[in-house]
């Protein structure tokens, strides 16, 4: 595991210090945001529960954080990339979706093809319907949590209740 990881002297700190407040955080004031709006919604959101997930430190690519089930609409994962590799393009559909970059650097490449530098402690926002890409093209490792979530018009959303 040192071989990996050993070279990041702050990564225990980001995994048991950052990362567990970042998903905290996220799904507090995503489940405050829904059922704040209205207080008949607390019926429909009462199995929700705040969730802590211990994000693991090891050698596989993908871990769940969040899924279905488990928030509203939001759906989160940890990424770990090695040198060279891509986490394959993909849309948003009607998705945002949030990348925090942990550790390493790389490429995130949008629709067109544009590639824009990413490295440790940036965040990058992609909107709804974009195919996006990230790439580990410097680093030993990049590891990333996403976090996506629906697209919410709430203009868009009250013009179709009535």
């Amino acid at each position: 595991m040192y071989a990996i990881f050993g070279k990041y002297k702050n990564l225990n700190f980001i995994m048991k210090k950052i990362i567990p407040f970042i998903v905290y955080a996220a799904v507090i004031l995503c489940y405050a945001g829904y059922v704040s709006a209205d207080a008949d919604c607390t019926e429909k959101y009462d199995s929700l529960k705040v969730k802590i997930v211990d994000v693991k430190i090891d050698t596989s690519q993908y871990q769940r954080l969040l899924g279905k089930g488990e928030s509203v609409s939001m759906r989160s994962g940890r990424i770990i990339l090695r040198k060279g590799e891509k986490v394959g393009e993909h849309s948003t559909d009607n998705y945002e979706e949030f990348v925090i970059v942990l550790v390493g650097e790389g490429l995130a490449e949008n629709h067109k093809g544009e590639k824009i530098p990413i490295r440790e402690g940036q965040v990058i926002y992609i909107p709804p319907y974009s195919k996006h890409n990230i790439h580990n093209v410097n680093s030993k490792m990049l590891m990333y949590i996403y976090v996506v979530a629906k697209a919410y018009d709430e203009e868009h959303e009250h013009n179709h209740e009535h």
